[in-house]
C-alpha cells in the first residue's frame, strides 16, 4: 500500500523550488495525444502558470489525470485550484487569462470559495437550461431570445413569440441529446456557453436569424457569431429554423472546446477516471502556519452600497477608448474617473446584482490620447471641457442573475441607463460584468467591466480621425471600474 501511494504521488505532482508550504496552486491535466487543448496546455500555458506561481510564492503542482485519475470535484481538464489552510477553491476563467488567475489566487488566499471541501456549497442550480453531460462534466446552454425586429405580423403578441422560440431551442436541444425537463446543476468544473437568437422579419415574411455564442468567462466578445449573413425561412417554418440555429451554434460551441487558442476549450475527465480523495494525491489541506492571519470577516449579507475607488497600480484604466481599425492607433483613456454603486436588496437584506443602479461619472478635462497637442484639441473644439466639465452615465436597470455576488465567480450583466457628454444624452445599453474580488491586504472589491460603442458626429458634433463619418464616427470604450464597499 505505501509502494502505490508513493507511486501515485509520484505520478500526480511536481513543485517549483523555494514555493511557499501553505499556499499551492494545482493544476489537473490531461496527457491525451489527439487533444489539441491538452497539448497547447502543456507545452505553452503550463510554463506561464509556473511563472506566475514562483512569482507569487505559490507552489505549482500538476497532476495528470489521464495516469491518476482525479477527485470527483474534478470534471475537466485543464482545470486551476487553489489550496491553502483556509480551504479549497476551484477557477473560472480562461486558463490564458493569466491577469485573472492572479487575482483568483489573491482572493482564494483570503476568501477561499468552500472549507476543507468543495461540495454541495458550490452549486448553481437554472432551471430551464439545457444542459448535456460530457464525463463528470455537464455543459449548459443558456437561451437569450431578443424582441422580433421588422415587420410584425398583425396582432403579433411579443412575450408569447419570446415564450415559444426558447421553448424550439429547448426542443432542438432535446433532440440533440441535452436534458430541459430538469434544472441543469452546475458546479465549478462545469461550464456554460450562452447561445442568443436575434430574429427580423422581412416584409414579405421571410424570418431571419442572427445567432451568436459567448463564453461564461467572456460576455462581450462572441466566440462565434453570424449576424451579417443569417439564417433565413419562411414565417411559417419558424420553430425549425431556431431548432436549425440551435444546431449551428452547437457545433460552433463544440469547435471552441476543442480548440486551444482562447483559453476556452477543455477536455472532460471521463465519468469512469478512477476518483482518488486529495489526500491520496498528496493534496491534504495543510495546517495553519504559527504566524496565520486570522480568517477574514464571514460576508453573510453583502453591502448594498459601493463607491469607486482607485484600480491600483499596475491595473489598467478605469476607463480607456479607440476608434476601431484602421484607425485603433487613435486611443486614450480618461483619468480621472468617479462612481456610486447600489445593488438591490435580496430577501436577507444583502445586495444582490439584478436591478442594481448607479452613477458614473468622468472629468472630460482628463481624457488623454498621449500628445499634448492632441489634447489641447480634445479638451477645447471636440469636447469644449469648459463649458460641458463632466460626462456621465446613469445606471437605471441591470439585467442579471437576482443573486449575490460571489467569490470566483464572473457574473455577466447588461446595463441599461442614460449617458451624458457634451449637452447631449441618449439611451445607451452596455454589456457587462461583475466580480468581487480581494486586495493583497484582504479587502472586499467589486469589480466591474464593461464596454460599448458610441457614434460621434450625432448627438455629440465631434469628428473622428478621418472626418469621415462611415468610417471613424465610432468610439468603442472599455471600462474596469472597482468599488469598495461605502465607508470603507
Amino acid at each position: 500500500m505505501a509502494l502505490a501511494a508513493a507511486c501515485l504521488l509520484a505520478l500526480a505532482t511536481t513543485a517549483t523550488a523555494g514555493a511557499g508550504p501553505t499556499d499551492t496552486l494545482v493544476v489537473f491535466t490531461g496527457s491525451s495525444s489527439d487533444s489539441a487543448v491538452a497539448a497547447d496546455f502543456t507545452s505553452v500555458t503550463q510554463g506561464a502558470l509556473a511563472e506566475l506561481a514562483a512569482s507569487m510564492d505559490v507552489a505549482l503542482q500538476v497532476v495528470d489525470t489521464d495516469h491518476v485519475g482525479a477527485p470527483l470535484e474534478v470534471g475537466l481538464t485543464p482545470l486551476i485550484v487553489f489550496q491553502n489552510h483556509r480551504g479549497r477553491s476551484i477557477y473560472q476563467g480562461r486558463t490564458k487569462t493569466l491577469d485573472r488567475v492572479r487575482n483568483f489566487v489573491r482572493t482564494a488566499t483570503h476568501r477561499p470559495q468552500t472549507g476543507p471541501g468543495l461540495g454541495a456549497a458550490a452549486v448553481l442550480e437554472r432551471p430551464g437550461v439545457p444542459f448535456k453531460t460530457r464525463g463528470r462534466m455537464r455543459l449548459a446552454t443558456p437561451i437569450k431570445v431578443t424582441d422580433l425586429s421588422g415587420d410584425l405580423p398583425e396582432g403579433f403578441d411579443a412575450q408569447a413569440f419570446t415564450r415559444d422560440a426558447a421553448q424550439w431551442v429547448r426542443d432542438a436541444a432535446t433532440t440533440r441529446g441535452a436534458t430541459t425537463d430538469t434544472p441543469a446543476r452546475l458546479r465549478r468544473s462545469d461550464r456554460q456557453f450562452y447561445l442568443d437568437f436575434h430574429p427580423h422579419r422581412a416584409a414579405d415574411g421571410t424570418l431571419s436569424l442572427g445567432i451568436a455564442a459567448y463564453s461564461q468567462f467572456h460576455c462581450h466578445d462572441p466566440v462565434f457569431v453570424q449576424l451579417q449573413a443569417p439564417l433565413s425561412g419562411p414565417w411559417s417554418d419558424r420553430a425549425a429554423l431556431f431548432g436549425l440555429a440551435y444546431g449551428v451554434l452547437m457545433d460552433a460551441v463544440d469547435q471552441v472546446i476543442a480548440a486551444a487558442d482562447l483559453g476556452d476549450g477543455f477536455d472532460p475527465v471521463p465519468a469512469d477516471a478512477p476518483a482518488p480523495r486529495w489526500e491520496a494525491l498528496g493534496l491534504a489541506l495543510p495546517d495553519a502556519p504559527a504566524n496565520a492571519a486570522p480568517p477574514p470577516v464571514a460576508i453573510d449579507r453583502w453591502p448594498t452600497q459601493w463607491v469607486m475607488v482607485s484600480p491600483g497600480a499596475g491595473a489598467p484604466p478605469a476607463v480607456q477608448f479607440a476608434f476601431p481599425a484602421p484607425y485603433d492607433a487613435y486611443r486614450g483613456e480618461a483619468t480621472r474617473v468617479s462612481g456610486t454603486l447600489t445593488l438591490a436588496q435580496g430577501a436577507d437584506g444583502g445586495g444582490v446584482l439584478a436591478q442594481a443602479t448607479g452613477r458614473f461619472a468622468a472629468d472630460p478635462a482628463s481624457v488623454t490620447m498621449g500628445e499634448a497637442d492632441l489634447d489641447a484639441e480634445i479638451h477645447g473644439s471636440q469636447l469644449d471641457v469648459a463649458a460641458h466639465p463632466e460626462s456621465f452615465f446613469v445606471l437605471e436597470t441591470t439585467q442579471a442573475q437576482a443573486v449575490a455576488p460571489a467569490f470566483g465567480v464572473l457574473i455577466p450583466a447588461v446595463l441599461n441607463g442614460q449617458f451624458a457628454m457634451k449637452g447631449h444624452t441618449l439611451p445607451l445599453t452596455v454589456s457587462a460584468s461583475f466580480e468581487p474580488v480581494t486586495t493583497a491586504d484582504g479587502d472586499v472589491r467589486l469589480v466591474l467591466d464593461a464596454r460599448w460603442s458610441l457614434g460621434l458626429l450625432r448627438p455629440f458634433g465631434i469628428d473622428g480621425p478621418s472626418g469621415d463619418e462611415e468610417n471613424g464616427d465610432t468610439l468603442e470604450f472599455e471600462a474596469r471600474l472597482v468599488f469598495a464597499p461605502a465607508g470603507d
